[in-house]
């Protein structure tokens, strides 16, 4: 997908969001869902659609935590992200991230301090 396609998705999501439409969180989703698309878009994306509908964010914040092929970074955001909205599923997002070899260890050790709190 071309960037300015992605971009434009996302400025629109955001529109919608602003305006309280209900398709916002569609939007948001179909972007945040979408791997075609640059992973720093479709975690802000997640991000935003956990303000209207948290329940629908958890699988795309998921899906960017657990992306062995997202920078560890944001990886490690979505899975912060997802503990404020569904700790079970952010304390198995930040087992991978500490189990995966290709994440730096000063990332690995701020997902086992995140782990540890938990609830």
């Amino acid at each position: 997908m071309y960037e300015d396609d992605a971009d434009s998705r996302f400025e629109t999501a955001v529109r919608l969001a602003e305006d309280g439409l209900p398709t916002a969180a569609e939007a948001l989703g179909s972007i945040a869902q979408d791997t075609g698309i640059d992973p720093d878009v479709r975690f802000e994306a997640a991000q935003r659609l956990t303000e209207f509908d948290p329940r629908r964010a958890v699988p795309a914040l998921r899906s960017i935590a657990r992306d062995a092929t997202i920078e560890s970074a944001i990886r490690l955001e979505a899975a912060q992200r997802l503990t404020e909205v569904d700790p079970p599923q952010a304390a198995v997002a930040l087992l991978y991230i500490i189990g995966d070899a290709t994440v730096d260890p000063d990332t690995r050790d701020e997902a086992v301090h995140l782990l540890t709190e938990v609830e």
